[in-house]
Formats: structure tokens, C-alpha cells, sequence
């Protein structure tokens, strides 16, 4: 019968697709939350901006602003030469592998109140 078909499906695809791109518990949409292992930077901030890792873990940073951003090792002023990205522009990734336990500070060296630190244990 023409005008009759049950709306069940279109109620499945609509709650399917609600669901990928629906939000986390703590409101922030799915798409948006940064992997585990993984930082952004945004809005002039590196999230989160601390990370604990166990040993031999490799963490990726990727810059979602639309300036030029580093991750540097040490603190400005200080940097201690363990990792330096070098600048990286939007949607560009930098990786570095935490193989000792340890904590690890870093920072923008075009923004230094951009500042963040890895704990390794």
C-alpha cells in the first residue's frame, strides 16, 4: 500500500547517525575528543595539557589552530633538547616516544604559555 510503509527504518538510520555523532559524557562531541595517546593543539592550548603514559609509548600531537605551533621539550627559556617538533602547521602531527619513566615537561616555542607535560611510568 502506497503512503503505509512503517517509519521503523528511517527511525534506526536516524538513531544510528545520532549515535556516531552524538557526544561524550562529558559533552564534548565524539568526533572532537582527541584519542588516547593523542594532544591537541587548540585555542592556544595543548589538550589535554597533561598526559600519563606507561613506558614505550608513542604520543602524537597534532595542531588544529591555524598558527604555527611547536612541542618542545623543557621549559622556555630551558628547553632540554629531548624533543623538539619543530613548527608545525594546521592539521600537521609530531610523535615522540616515551621509552623511560620520568616526567616530562614541554611547551610552543612561538607561545610559551603553551605548556604541557607527560608523565611516563
Amino acid at each position: 500500500m502506497r503512503g503505509t510503509r512503517t517509519p521503523w527504518l528511517a527511525l534506526v538510520v536516524l538513531a544510528a547517525v545520532a549515535g556516531a555523532c552524538g557526544r561524550s559524557d562529558d559533552g564534548e562531541p565524539a568526533a572532537q575528543r582527541p584519542a588516547a595517546n593523542a594532544v591537541s593543539m587548540s585555542g592556544f592550548l595543548f589538550k589535554p595539557d597533561a598526559l600519563s603514559v606507561p613506558a614505550g609509548t608513542t604520543v602524537t600531537w597534532t595542531n588544529a589552530d591555524d598558527i604555527a605551533h611547536t612541542v618542545t621539550a623543557g621549559m622556555p627559556g630551558t628547553p632540554s633538547g629531548a624533543f623538539d617538533s619543530g613548527n608545525k602547521v594546521k592539521d600537521e602531527t609530531f610523535t615522540h616516544t616515551f621509552s623511560t619513566a620520568g616526567s616530562f615537561p614541554y611547551f610552543c616555542n612561538n607561545h610559551n604559555g603553551m605548556r604541557g607535560e607527560v608523565t611516563v611510568t
